[in-house]
């Protein structure tokens, strides 16, 4: 299995008031998927400061390209998890006592919600390791790949209720090199989960123009989502 994640918005900044974790799992065929997606990418311009396409400025068209792209794949699989930052106290969000892992560890627990979910076996699934490619450097090199490994082991193969399966290997690795399709891909559904959030609940004016672009994005994955978490005021469903 492989899944290949990504955030939007930041979890320890004052700008927004949501953050998001959200990724995607593919059984086998990313080789032929990351193709797919280059053809689609590589007819966009890059971002301005960025030597690749960002979700910060994708037009509607763009994004829908992407989306349709990856749901030709059959088992493509999209998980999130969106936060009420207003919810999150100041010591969830860093360590202060642990400058080297900052925020790693708060971004490590929510991510971790959205593996745990990808991570399920497919049906017909005889491999119990799972590839997980995050979007980003690593602040502490070698050791988050391993901490966060240790984390996902106990988290999903430890819990009494977790009797069916088990898996023995989390392959971990952080890529920020520009051009990557299918960090780019989580890229844009991360950016665009966090955009449909903020117009449809938390727009301060309801722009119908923007919510209908949002929820035309939405419409196009949610086939393939199969969960997704929030944490909000009064309908928290962590």
């Amino acid at each position: 299995m492989y899944i290949y994640l990504d955030d939007s918005g930041n979890i320890d900044s004052t700008d927004g008031k949501l953050y998001v974790w959200a990724g995607f799992s593919i059984q086998s065929g990313y080789k032929k998927l990351g193709e797919s997606l280059d053809e689609v990418f590589s007819k966009f311009p890059n971002s301005k400061d960025y030597p690749e396409k960002k979700a910060l400025d994708a037009t509607a068209e763009e994004m829908d390209e992407v989306f349709n792209c990856l749901m030709t794949f059959g088992s493509l699989r999209i998980c999130y998890v969106v936060i009420d930052k207003t919810m999150v106290t100041s010591n969830q969000k860093t360590f202060s006592q642990a400058k080297s892992k900052s925020k790693e560890q708060s971004e490590n627990y929510f991510l971790s919600k959205v593996i745990k979910r990808l991570a399920y076996p497919y049906v017909d699934s005889t491999s119990n390791t799972a590839i997980v490619t995050i979007d980003g450097s690593p602040q502490r090199s070698d050791e988050s790949a391993l901490r966060l490994h240790e984390y996902l082991s106990l988290r999903i193969n430890l819990p009494e209720w977790n009797t069916n399966y088990s898996w023995n290997n989390f392959k971990i690795s952080y890529d920020s090199s520009p051009n990557h399709r299918l960090l780019q891909a989580a890229d844009f559904i991360a950016n665009m989960i966090l955009e449909y959030y903020k117009s449809v609940h938390y727009g301060s004016k309801y722009d119908h123009r923007q919510v209908y672009r949002y929820m035309n994005h939405y419409s196009i994955l949610k086939p393939k989502i199969i969960h997704k978490l929030y944490r909000f005021p009064n309908t928290t469903v962590f």
